[in-house]
């Protein structure tokens, strides 16, 4: 016992004194972690990609891409190919798309997203000097008040001519919680982004080594993986499903995106809505009701039952159609145009490689045939 007791300790000693080995090498190069692909330095805005993020990532099969791919933000933040400054190049048209993570699509390849597949399309078919740019702004965890920031303090400023904004999914969720309050504010957020913020000016103060060893592996979002739905299902397997009718955010929501539309129209920018698909429908399929997650929130001890989710999306959605009309907003009905499939969505609202396809075969000749002739 003794013999094998100071094997033990012989060894953690070792491992202790080639960890402070190596983070003393690490520190006298001067090696330094890169930095996440979210930046927080905005004092408004939540977070957004960060400029010239470039870091490997790992798709999960759900998505329908399997495989390694590179993470990249532009020289001025987004995920785009074309949008690499302020300035607006001559006969350019910058389409700019606002949105959570259904937008950001961050878990699948930029090209397969459906915001590079709207610029793909538009430029396949525009003609003499015509040319479109996209840049995808749609931020993770997002709802539409985020938006409203990332459009006033950073996207008006990259010349958008157009700004394509979808949400709902998360507005709906944050007004079901408890502490919900009526200007639709997230003190869960706020305490992230106040966090993230801090880390952001000041640094991750655990050791060196232990940020060289997770740069050495390809970051993978455990949210949009097979592995985390099967993981938050067992966490609230023995809730009670919960019947909900009654969705107060929406009016929050609303307001919100009646301010960007109107901001967008005294900046000069063509403002188009979009309502947000989802695979909440009656008699959903066990195997589609095994990937659902996006409603379930632990720590609030919130579970809503598939109707009550599909009733959300649909004031939310419909809250979107009637702003069109009352303001005479330009609005693409995303929602009634992809079919509630695990083909298109491979769990509540996010695309696959097939829906990010669909997504853009309806987007694009919309966008296209809104532009106002020059």
């Amino acid at each position: 016992m003794k013999k094998l007791l100071f094997t033990l300790v012989t060894l953690l000693l070792l491992l202790l004194i080639l960890a402070g080995g190596a983070e003393l090498v690490l520190r006298s190069i001067g090696w330094a972690p890169s930095k996440d692909r979210w930046d927080y330095s905005h004092p408004f805005i939540r977070r957004k990609v960060r400029a010239n993020a470039d870091m490997p990532y790992r798709a999960d099969p759900i998505t329908g891409y399997q495989g390694e791919f590179r993470f990249q933000g532009g020289p001025i933040g987004y995920r785009t190919r074309t949008v690499t400054t302020r300035e607006k190049p001559e006969r350019a048209y910058r389409i700019f798309f606002l949105g959570e993570s259904t937008t950001a699509c961050s878990y699948l390849p930029h090209e397969l997203t459906f915001a590079q597949k709207v610029e793909d399309a538009l430029n396949a078919n525009a003609t003499g000097e015509q040319r479109y740019e996209c840049a995808n702004a749609g931020v993770d965890g997002s709802g539409a008040s985020d938006s409203l920031a990332m459009f006033l303090h950073d996207v008006v400023f990259a010349n958008p001519d157009c700004v394509v904004v979808m949400h709902a999914v998360n507005d709906l969720v944050a007004g079901l919680y408890p502490k919900y309050v009526p200007d639709g504010s997230d003190p869960r957020s706020a305490k992230a982004k106040a966090r993230n913020t801090y880390l952001e000016w000041f640094g991750d103060s655990r050791p060196l080594i232990y940020h060289f060893y997770k740069s050495l592996r390809p970051q993978q979002s455990e949210r949009f993986t097979l592995g985390h739905i099967r993981k938050e299902r067992e966490a609230f397997a023995d809730f009670p499903e919960q019947e909900i009718t009654d969705f107060p955010n929406v009016r929050h929501y609303s307001r919100v995106l009646q301010t960007l539309v109107g901001a967008c129209r005294a900046a000069g920018v063509r403002p188009v809505l979009m309502t947000e698909p989802s695979l909440y429908q009656e008699n959903l399929s066990e195997e589609a009701k095994a990937r659902l997650w996006c409603g379930f929130q632990p720590r609030e001890g919130i579970n809503p039952s598939v109707l009550s989710l599909m009733r959300g999306m649909n004031v939310y959605c419909e809250a979107v159609r009637s702003l069109g009309s009352e303001l005479g907003v330009e609005v693409i009905d995303l929602e009634r145009e992809i079919p509630k499939s695990l083909e298109f969505l491979f769990d509540d609202v996010h695309f696959t490689v097939k829906g990010c396809e669909r997504a853009s075969a309806v987007i694009a000749p919309r966008l296209k045939a809104g532009r106002p002739s020059e």
